[in-house]
């Protein structure tokens, strides 16, 4: 009877031949392959000639959707991503797409990346990638097409994952066929979304990373939105299970990451997106994809973590034990570092002024009377004006901007104050006005206090803002160990306002409203 159902559906007359059994004609080549590219019949669309350069699509921004098919020493094959992508392209539109509906849209989408590059943003991209291939309200005939071609050709899997104690990470046919079908779609669309970084020359290894996930992420929330299963949970806690086993029997090695700036919860979130990015794409239908991600989970722990060669040798330096010029071995030692980090400091400082200047032409202009006044009161009384607790909440705020953690740490007192005074206005604009004086006043009694009381948490959770930070975290402990403690040092400490232009209000005490700060501190953190 199933076997009926897939003829049927199918409409075809030849039995059934699953994807990864089917071995196309000539003639059902319709996506071509080469090195460095995809090619897709679409030039009659614009009324061009076949063969034309507009029907090339770039694979190389991203290494791993560009290598080339290799015969292992065992003899088999070890087929490449863009052979992968190809073959399931064709066999989508030789059985499925009968009205080549995607052939379409990559006319479409191939004409704006070219000729209307500057119109064609970031945002827009996805937008359309959503409406015309992943969304199934909004392209259901195309995402028909996709189930059908996941229903016909998914088998049960055998040796799928159970466990009666956490059902979270419980892996069963319904969890595997929705891998399955999230593996497709990023199938058909990854060589739209690659050229795009092509033609756009979105290159650097972080910014590929982060344009990736902005286009599969619409993906996984389709999905969660039609099936009502969330993988992208799933995922994160199978891979922090698994890191919660390794940490038992390897602690050491694991307390030894923090000098990297990696503890479990940051290599469970880049092992997920690993899997998403690099894995999932290349899934198979004949393939066991739960036991795939459980090799690549134990993979990135063994080579990231527990097999690594370890870079670092702490040395205890005496900061009291002095030579006949008064320098300690710390001393001694900073000197040197100085010497050898001079070129790298030199570079994140040139990097940094550039930010500086750019986030000056959109927050401002800020007058020079006003900077001087802010310098002026922050550092009454002898004191720093660059204050940890502020200067925290306002690199976190432009961190994004300047693209890494450390440049950001080289801008001098009056840069940190163009920061402050564009931070107090970013957050006006997203209508946080307690927060932007908060930020951008004086402590005046520092409190450090890490938790809130139940009361303020309970109403926390209970706002929709707080699951929206959940599901952008993944992580309710990373919550309650940094937001809560911005929280709670707000509500404990003394903060007064300082007003360049309104000496009514200047030197007044903030009154902060514990609920009201709560809110904003949430929309905060979805701002970052």
């Amino acid at each position: 009877m199933a076997n009926l159902i897939k003829v049927i559906s199918r409409v075809e007359i030849e039995p059934f031949v699953p994807v990864d059994l089917w071995e196309p004609r000539p003639d059902q080549l319709i996506f071509q392959e080469q090195k460095g590219l995809i090619i897709a019949p679409i030039a009659w669309f614009i009324g061009r000639p076949p063969g034309n350069p507009f029907e090339y699509f770039s694979m190389t921004p991203k290494k791993c959707y560009n290598g080339q098919t290799k015969i292992r020493e065992d003899g088999t094959k070890s087929v490449c991503f863009r052979e992968h992508c190809y073959k399931y392209l064709n066999y989508f539109e030789n059985f499925y797409d009968r009205d080549k509906i995607l052939l379409g849209f990559y006319a479409q989408a191939k004409f704006f990346m070219e000729a209307k590059k500057e119109e064609y943003t970031v945002p827009i991209f996805i937008n359309e990638l959503y409406r015309h291939v992943i969304s199934f309200e909004s392209s259901p005939i195309l995402h028909y097409d996709i189930t059908r071609m996941n229903e016909d050709n998914y088998n049960q899997m055998t040796a799928l994952y159970k466990n009666t104690k956490n059902p979270c990470l419980e892996y069963k046919d319904v969890h595997a066929k929705i891998l399955m079908e999230a593996s497709l779609i990023q199938c058909l669309i990854i060589p739209l979304v690659s050229h795009y970084m092509y033609i756009n020359k979105i290159l650097n290894s972080i910014e590929v990373k982060d344009f990736l996930l902005a286009c599969f992420n619409p993906i996984y929330d389709m999905l969660y939105k039609k099936y009502n299963v969330d993988l992208k949970n799933k995922l994160y806690e199978t891979v922090i299970t698994n890191i919660g086993k390794n940490r038992t029997h390897n602690p050491k090695l694991w307390d030894m990451q923090a000098i990297r700036g990696i503890n479990p919860t940051i290599h469970a979130i880049n092992t997920v997106e690993n899997l998403i990015i690099q894995i999932v794409p290349k899934y198979k239908y004949s393939e066991n994809i739960v036991s795939f991600n459980s090799n690549v989970i134990q993979n990135e722990i063994k080579y990231k973590v527990t097999e690594i060669p370890y870079e670092f040798e702490l040395i205890q330096k005496s900061s009291s034990n002095r030579d006949d010029d008064n320098n300690s071995e710390t001393d001694r030692f900073e000197a040197h570092m100085t010497k050898q980090n001079e070129s790298l400091a030199m570079h994140l400082r040139v990097s940094c002024m550039k930010q500086m200047e750019r986030i000056e032409q959109t927050y401002g202009p800020f007058s020079e009377a006003e900077i001087d006044f802010y310098i002026q009161e922050l550092s009454k009384g002898d004191r720093q004006v660059k204050n940890v607790f502020q200067s925290e909440l306002i690199f976190y705020l432009f961190m994004d901007e300047f693209g890494d953690t450390n440049s950001i740490k080289f801008v001098n007192v009056r840069e940190y104050i163009i920061l402050m005074l564009a931070a107090k206005r970013k957050l006006q604009l997203n209508n946080l006005f307690l927060l932007a004086e908060i930020i951008g006043g004086r402590v005046e009694k520092p409190v450090a206090r890490k938790t809130v009381n139940k009361n303020i948490m309970l109403r926390m959770k209970m706002s929709e803002n707080y699951q929206r930070v959940l599901n952008n975290y993944a992580n309710e402990e990373i919550l309650e160990n940094t937001l809560f403690g911005f929280i709670a040092k707000c509500i404990a400490s003394e903060f007064t306002i300082i007003d360049f232009y309104d000496r009514r209000l200047h030197g007044q005490v903030i009154e902060v409203n514990k609920d009201l700060i709560a809110e904003q501190f949430l929309s905060y953190a979805l701002m970052i």
